[in-house]
């Protein structure tokens, strides 16, 4: 079996709109996933639940806001908006948009550390734009 073939990466926030474990086409279990995209658009993204891909599913379901250890509990999973990576995949000749990863939210630096770094590079920056503030 070949390897998917992949194009067209982009990469658009989205929130979680709903999420269920289901059965996949092979008869392994995942989970589904369905974001609204800022476009206005919707997706779904299949997690597998294998031991294989455990790992990377925690990580992306911990990435939408789920805070728990239980499997039939997925309340929390539409807290954040994430980023989403998104590529079309060729299936038979076709090419179909696909989610491929679930980024965490961007997490900026707390306030507090904020202000010392601007104390510190603000008048680097401000020297270097040829004015000061």
């Amino acid at each position: 079996m070949n390897a998917p073939a992949y194009r067209n990466q982009r990469r658009v926030p989205g929130r979680a709109t709903s999420a269920a474990v289901t059965k996949a086409s092979t008869d392994t279990y995942q989970v589904a996933i369905r974001f609204a995209l800022k476009s206005g658009e919707s997706m779904t993204a299949y997690l597998p639940l294998t031991s294989k891909a455990m790992e990377y599913t925690e990580a992306a379901l911990r990435n939408c806001g789920w805070k728990g250890d239980d499997i039939r509990d997925l309340s929390t999973v539409c807290d954040n908006e994430v980023e989403l990576v998104i590529q079309e995949e060729e299936h038979q000749g076709e090419w179909t948009p696909r989610i491929r990863f679930i980024n965490a939210p961007l997490q900026g630096i707390p306030e507090d550390e904020l202000e010392r770094l601007q104390a510190k590079v603000g008048p680097v920056i401000a020297a270097l734009k040829g004015g000061a503030r």
